[in-house]
């Protein structure tokens, strides 16, 4: 009997020997490559071990929030981070490993490489300008899409992967244009086409979609009044979106968020508690209507009865997102994007590099930011690669 189990064993093995090596002859993918973590970082000896790694320190301001998006090489994983930039000198921060840029994954600090871009980055950023064309908006409307022209120019001439969308919103917060996400120079000819004008340069559609974007925003939900979240709402919903690019989102508008109340999905605590950091940060841009002469006390600059839950500070989305503001005069004359903090948040993204326990799966990760005054601490749960 033991002669014949090993002739049958012996028949199995060389026909198995057989079967594969033809397979391999055709070269059929009957194979996926398991490379071992330990192989990982001898393959990349430039990313730390996760031995030196140094603990998250605690922090207590939060006045910044980390914005990537995860990708990976086999069990390298990059995430891709929107520039952290100073609240109080609107400068960009050096992110260093171990000193001011911490991760771990299910609890492990992570050894990673650092790579900060700047002023010409590598990363891919989807960038959607969010743009209030009601009534109110007439005296800057021109001067706006003028000035966004310019900032695409702009970060074009810094080499970024750029792509760029527009959503307009009206009166009732109903999408009354699009433009989804394309090259730079397509927006800039929606947004200066000689046959619109003022607030009609953001209420029509254009694209090879644009049938579709009619169809949409047709049945897309409303609000009584002047509310970004609506339009960033549909652009989220319809526009394409590449899975490797940074989201980001400008609103330009002059008056508060309007929505029926806390409970309103489109209020912004009802929009921030369905927002997560895959879907990007939201930038501000909010002309007031009483120019003060410093443009950094909007509460009092404006109508100050009008701030409560049925009407809120649109900046409170770009808190509430890691974004950031700007406040500018009614006329919009001193609007220059180059020099918002949201530009110098882009063309100063950072690259962290790690090797993961296990990239097949999904971890909770947290990216800790600590530079002096500058803080924040976000979690990326069940995070899959």
């Amino acid at each position: 009997m033991k002669n014949i189990k090993y002739i049958v064993l012996l028949t199995v093995s060389l026909s198995m020997t057989m079967f594969f090596t033809s397979c391999e002859n055709e070269n059929y993918p009957y194979f996926i490559k398991v490379v071992p973590v330990t192989d990982c970082a001898t393959r990349y000896p430039d990313i730390p071990p996760d031995s030196g790694a140094a603990a998250a320190p605690a922090i207590t301001l939060n006045n910044v929030t980390p914005t990537g998006v995860f990708s990976k090489d086999e069990c390298v994983v990059k995430v891709n981070l929107i520039g952290i930039i100073d609240p109080a000198t609107n400068k960009a921060v050096e992110l260093i490993y171990n000193q001011n840029v911490f991760l771990t994954e299910d609890g492990i600090p992570q050894g990673m490489k650092v790579v900060n871009q700047t002023n010409v980055t590598t990363a891919a950023f989807d960038v959607v300008f969010i743009v209030d064309n009601s009534g109110s908006m007439y005296e800057e409307a021109d001067t706006i899409a003028g000035k966004i022209a310019s900032f695409v120019s702009f970060l074009q001439s810094k080499g970024i992967d750029l792509r760029t969308g527009c959503a307009g919103y009206n009166e009732s917060s109903s999408i009354s244009g699009a433009l989804n996400l394309t090259n730079g120079q397509a927006l800039v000819n929606y947004l200066l086409d000689p046959n619109y004008s003022g607030t009609s340069r953001t209420r029509h559609f254009a694209g090879s979609d644009s049938a579709n974007l009619v169809s949409k925003a047709m049945t897309h939900p409303t609000e009584s009044g002047e509310n970004g979240c609506v339009a960033i709402d549909f652009a989220d919903k319809y526009f394409n979106w590449r899975s490797n690019a940074t989201r980001v989102y400008i609103n330009f508008t002059d008056e508060p968020i309007q929505s029926t109340g806390k409970t309103d999905v489109y209020s912004i605590p009802g929009f921030l508690a369905n927002w997560n950091a895959a879907k990007g940060s939201i930038h501000s841009v909010f002309s007031i209507t009483s120019w003060d002469g410093t443009g950094t006390i909007a509460d009092t600059a404006y109508i100050a009865s009008w701030w409560n839950e049925y009407a809120e500070r649109p900046w409170m989305l770009a808190i509430g997102t890691g974004g950031t503001s700007k406040f500018i005069h009614p006329d919009a004359h001193d609007l220059d994007l180059t020099t918002l903090p949201v530009t110098t948040a882009i063309i100063n993204s950072s690259t962290l590099y790690y090797v993961s326990s296990d990239a097949s799966k999904a971890h909770n990760v947290v990216i800790t930011i600590k530079h002096g005054s500058v803080e924040g601490r976000k979690e990326y749960l069940n995070q899959g690669y």
